[in-house]
This record gives C-alpha cells, structure tokens and sequence, in this order.
C-alpha cells in the first residue's frame, strides 16, 4: 500500500480489497489501464467534497510505478526527534507545524542528509538515530507548474531538551517546540496530514 497525499487530501493505492473500507466521503476508483493514472492525476484532486481516495490496483507495483511516472520524483529526509520526556521537536515554518527535513543532496545517504538538516533547521549537534528503518512519507505539490512527487526518509533520532535550539530563520522557521503528543493531538490542524501519519 502507498499513501500520498495532496494539499491534505490522502490518495491511497492498494491491491487488498480490505483497504475498501467505509471511510466518509471517500471516492472509491479500480484501475484497469496503465492509460488511466494520467486523467486521475490530472482531475482527482478537484472534485467537491471528495476528502481522500481509494485507488485499487491487481499490480500494486506496477500501477506505483506508472502513477510515479506523471511526477518529477525528489528525496527528502529529516528527524522525527525525542526527548528524555518523550517529547517531539517540532518546528514552525511558515505558519504551519512541521518536522525538520530536506533535500538529499548528490552522493549523500539518506540518513546523512536526515541528521544534517536537524541540525541546521535546529541547532542540535547531539541527535542520534535509533532505528535504521525510516518511515517514509510521500506529497505532491506544484513547482514552476511541474507536478513534484517528494519521498521523505523520516529517522526516529534521540535527542536532550538540555540542548540549545537554534532556528534556521532564512528557511522560514519560526519557532522551534517540544511537544509531547497531548499537545501534538491539540494542535493536529495545524499539521499538514502527512506527519499526523508518523505523530499520532
């Protein structure tokens, strides 16, 4: 299964009919053509009332790989960082709660470019990853009229609330937070869909 999402609007791909599940104005699609993936691209997105899709697809990976075939496809990594009271550092880039990520640059590893951007969006230098297998996630959005596909790596990283927190202002970050997930839940609107994925 792979979920994308699009201005908060989740698009589910899956080849299990158990993920046909009742969900409030959802609208249901079965892929039969690989031709097809270019008008649901293209009109999906706009139809009223419609708050996420279910696309059921016989080949889960061959139907990924056409969908991914419409985007120009960027990496991104970043950390989802934890305290000594199970706190999640969270920033506030341009009016919106958000998560510590960036591009993968040239030659970089994924993991590399995860603990790089933590620290230069936040200032920390002690944040350690504690798992090697990622969470990805995945959102769509429009550059110079380009349909962009972004794939992020999300590290779970340690880190201390002792450390001094530095926010990377030219990158639009406001304000850098330690929320514990009460307070994640309270302020779930101001989350874009796609981290309320990996937060809650």
């Amino acid at each position: 299964m792979y979920k994308v999402f699009n201005d908060n609007i989740p698009l589910i791909i899956h080849s299990d009919y158990s993920h046909l599940e009742e969900h409030d104005n959802f609208l249901y699609v079965k892929i039969e053509k690989d031709d097809e993936w270019d008008y649901l691209i293209k009109n999906m997105w706009k139809i009223d009332g419609v708050e996420g899709l279910s696309i059921y697809a016989e080949d889960l990976e061959k139907s990924w790989s056409k969908f991914q075939d419409n985007f120009k496809v960027v990496r991104a990594a970043g950390g989802i960082i934890v305290n000594e009271h199970d706190e999640v550092l969270v920033i506030e880039r341009n009016g919106m709660l958000d998560l510590p990520k960036g591009h993968i640059e040239n030659g970089e590893l994924a993991k590399e470019a995860a603990l790089r951007e933590v620290e230069e969006e936040c200032g920390l230098k002690s944040h350690k990853i504690v798992s090697s297998n990622p969470k990805v996630s995945y959102h769509i959005y429009y550059l110079n009229e380009i349909m962009v596909l972004k794939k992020t790596f999300w590290f779970s990283m340690n880190s201390s609330i002792k450390e001094k927190l530095i926010a990377q202002t030219e990158e639009g970050i406001s304000e850098i937070i330690w929320m514990d997930k009460r307070t994640i839940e309270l302020n779930k609107d101001r989350f874009y869909s796609s981290l309320l994925d990996l937060l809650v």
